[in-house]
């Protein structure tokens, strides 16, 4: 099982030298390919955002490419339970899922759809949708590790503790051992996201399947002080 580890969720991947050293191992842009450099032995994970975002073939062998240069996960829908992001049903996202990924997960990792933390069943949203997922792929999907986001206050701990522990026993059940946290941001002043985000990294060290997670969202001004890691990068991935 891969370590636990921090990535970065950034549109723009051409973060290098910042990041040298650190304990940065993977980054992702919501894309097949990444378009800019990134350090070495930090792996980046290409996404299927959403359908029609890339066709089948032009999905196969830019994975086919991202295998040779050292990709060996790979992302599926974003949010298909948001319907300003992949917006998809459950049935529909598990039909594409099973064309795009079946001719590649002979030699990649796949991860589900990410969906957010809400949770209603009517419509599905959240573990409701990927639970529905699930059960229409009836086997058909290729899965080796579950994706989550997680958005909400800093004050709130308890809530994300809870979540996290929610998902592990979500995926277990599935008989998945690997959960991804794909994005997690709290709102709240500086201050409480510095505290909130080395609570966080403690819960996270406490369930040893969350193998990876990636705060949300790196930017330049945010994340680099005057050539070096901010003290909010110090703090996530220093």
């Amino acid at each position: 099982m891969l370590p636990s580890g921090p990535g970065l969720a950034c549109t723009d991947t051409n973060v290098v030298d910042v990041f040298n050293g650190t304990s940065l191992s993977w980054v992702y842009n919501w894309g097949l390919g990444p378009n800019g450099e990134i350090p070495q032995n930090v792996e980046y994970v290409p996404m299927l955002h959403s359908l029609g975002s890339v066709g089948v073939q032009e999905w196969v062998q830019g994975i086919q490419k991202r295998f040779q240069l050292g990709s060996t996960h790979l992302l599926s829908f974003n949010e298909p339970d948001i319907s300003s992001q992949a917006n998809l049903s459950t049935h529909d996202a598990a039909e594409a899922h099973a064309v795009y990924m079946q001719n590649v997960s002979a030699y990649m990792q796949i991860g589900s759809p990410a969906v957010s933390n809400a949770n209603q069943t009517d419509p599905p949203m959240g573990l409701p949708w990927l639970k529905e997922f699930l059960s229409i792929c009836a086997g058909r999907c290729a899965i080796d590790f579950i994706t989550v986001h997680w958005y909400h206050s800093a004050e709130n701990i308890p809530y994300f503790k809870w979540y996290i522990g929610q998902v592990v026993e979500f995926a277990n059940t599935y008989v998945i051992g690997q959960v991804w946290l794909m994005e997690f941001g709290a709102t709240g002043s500086r201050d409480e996201q510095l505290g909130f985000l080395d609570q966080a990294k403690v819960i996270l060290s406490q369930f040893p399947s969350v193998t990876r997670y990636a705060w949300f969202a790196y930017s330049d001004a945010a994340w680099i002080s005057d050539g070096a890691l901010s003290d909010l990068g110090k703090h996530y991935i220093g």
